[in-house]
């Protein structure tokens, strides 16, 4: 299983594990095709880090894949030119510090690879070279941020060259598909040395930057031990300083000591004891988080459960704390991409990788084609705090990949906001893509007649609610939790001609009205099926319910078909059971 932000990534990781890769090779092309799609996000100029369950050895390894300031980088000269914070954008954002990214993609690969580079970055390659079509997601944070990008030069030229990128415009990228082609033949070497280095340096000094050869060349991915914490029975590992891992399992610790349930699912209490526990989480983050090899961070005693107890005792349950509480520095506006592979034989890898802020520092580094982050920018010019810039130091990073094991096996890997805001919930909903033999199936079994209505919950890129309306004219909604999926079920929806028929929401499952379906499908998990059941007490008599693989309790179904399911997702049983029940 590949899960990315990306249809393409997902499936160049997928086609890496068919042709015997491992799942560290197939995270590195996800990575490497988001880089060349997904440039708003990601990229090979930023930094990443990851978890990587070996089954085998039942342990689960962290790589850190920071990049470290320049040896030039100087606090006090920077304070003399009256600067107070380091600048969001441009040219010292982009090169105070070296991107880490494609250290840590060669330290996986030497340590977990099966399969050649050249073959992992294949797809990413062809992508950069050949082109994709531009996105409605990615179109519209281009036009968004056009400003922070039209001031450099071989930016504008990539990204507004003959104006704002449009949806379905073709993108390409000559020069950062010769960056990942000196990848492929000469791994971390290829991109740090050499003539990708050569140019990234050569572009740092005539733009007025700061890193150049020899920093580039002794960036270093670096192996450490994951930080741990449990929660209701779960063994949770996260990425130690310089990263805020530890901010995950202490808000955990800190909400392990309240009945969650209890208070409902996003009710207010629900939402305040959430927040709560982050806005001190992070008020610690922001007191001592920083390169533990400059800065002494207490990390025993942040991960501490007792020490959550103690934190604990702040929350009142009826007001928020006071905002002095709230971090004090840093920008809030930043996004990053996520990882997750999975294979048969319990293997997992968590990767985060991200440029920080939208477009990174706006700068394409010249003819490499590379976009340079601004992660720099989180770096203090207070020279007491503990995050203060100096030369070789990795900045306080918000990047965070979790993992976490159940009876010794992998059982989830999350980035921390959904981690946190699904705490003590059986509400499990990642998204695979539906077999196109389940959605033939389930649609000739629901029989529609004229004038019926679909509902479809957990519809990802909205097949069945197409293939629906395309196939049977029916009218149909379909509901995620996933903006990004809604977005492009709608623009599928159009493209197809059936858009008239289909709509598109991002819902809570669980708080959608049932009662006008003639047809309900279920492509979910057990748990979520399960909980789903009160739900169904809405359904008006006659509604058909159809799920995948799973049943609804005790109920009887009315009738079950098993079938092949050949274009399953990786990892899953291709034998399907398809059900359906009538309501009386």
């Amino acid at each position: 299983m590949v899960t990315s932000p990306h249809s393409l990534a997902s499936a160049a990781g997928v086609d890496v594990l068919r042709a015997g890769g491992s799942v560290v090779d197939a995270a590195i092309a996800a990575s490497a095709v988001l880089a060349v799609v997904y440039p708003h996000m990601t990229g090979v100029g930023g930094d990443a880090y990851w978890l990587i369950h070996d089954a085998k050895q039942a342990k689960v390894r962290c790589l850190d894949g920071g990049g470290r300031a320049s040896r030039h980088a100087d606090l006090h000269a920077l304070r003399q030119q009256g600067l107070t914070e380091i600048p969001f954008r441009g040219i010292l954002a982009a090169t105070l510090t070296t991107p880490g990214a494609v250290s840590s993609w060669d330290q996986a690969h030497k340590a977990y690879g099966r399969l050649s580079l050249r073959r992992v970055l294949a797809s990413a390659i062809d992508y950069a070279r050949d082109g994709f079509v531009v996105t409605p997601r990615f179109a519209a944070w281009l036009a968004a941020h056009q400003a922070d990008v039209i001031p450099f030069e071989d930016s504008k030229r990539l990204f507004l060259a003959d104006g704002p990128l449009k949806a379905g415009a073709l993108l390409t990228n000559a020069g950062l598909a010769r960056t990942l082609e000196a990848i492929a033949s000469d791994g971390a070497d290829g991109f740090y040395r050499g003539e990708t280095g050569r140019l990234l340096a050569a572009f740092s000094a005539a733009q007025g930057g700061v890193f150049d050869a020899q920093d580039l060349a002794a960036q270093q991915a670096r192996w450490t031990e994951p930080i741990k914490g449990s929660y209701r029975g779960l063994q949770l590992y996260q990425t130690p300083a310089p990263t805020q891992g530890f901010t995950l399992l202490q808000m955990l610790h800190i909400l392990e000591g309240f009945d969650l349930r209890a208070a409902g699912y996003l009710s207010p209490e629900h939402v305040h004891l959430l927040v709560q526990a982050k806005q001190i989480a992070y008020h610690d983050r922001d007191r001592y988080l920083a390169d533990p090899q400059f800065v002494d961070v207490p990390m025993q005693r942040l991960i501490d459960p007792g020490y959550a107890a103690q934190r604990r005792s702040l929350i009142d349950p009826g007001s928020a704390l006071a905002w002095d509480r709230v971090p004090s520095y840093g920008s809030l506006v930043g996004d990053t991409v996520y990882i997750a592979v999975a294979d048969d034989q319990g293997n997992a890898v968590s990767l985060i990788q991200s440029l920080y802020g939208a477009f990174g520092s706006g700068v394409v580094a010249g003819e490499t084609g590379v976009l340079l982050q601004n992660r720099s920018a989180y770096f203090s010019l207070d020279p007491h705090h503990p995050n203060s810039l100096q030369a070789h130091k990795t900045p306080m990073h918000t990047l965070i990949a979790a993992s976490a094991l159940a009876a010794q096996k992998a059982w989830a890997q999350a980035v921390q906001s959904d981690a946190v805001s699904l705490s003590d919930q059986e509400y499990d909903v990642p998204f695979v893509v539906t077999p196109q033999a389940v959605v033939d199936v389930m649609l000739e079994m629901a029989e529609f007649r004229q004038g019926d209505r679909l509902i479809d919950l957990g519809c990802g890129d909205g097949r069945i609610v197409r293939t629906a309306a395309r196939r049977y004219r029916v009218q149909g909604l379909g509901v995620d939790l996933d903006p990004a999926l809604v977005g492009q079920a709608q623009a599928l929806a159009r493209e197809e001609g059936v858009g008239a028929l289909c709509r598109f929401e991002v819902r809570d499952l669980y708080d959608t009205d049932l009662s006008q379906a003639d047809v309900l499908t279920l492509y979910l998990l057990p748990a979520v099926n399960l909980a789903l059941r009160p739900r169904l007490q809405a359904l008006k008599p006659g509604t058909r319910i159809l799920s995948h693989d799973w049943d609804l309790g005790d109920w009887s179904a009315q009738e079950i078909r098993w079938i092949d399911a050949p274009d399953k997702a990786v990892g899953f049983e291709k034998r399907s059971k398809i059900l359906k029940w009538i309501i009386p």
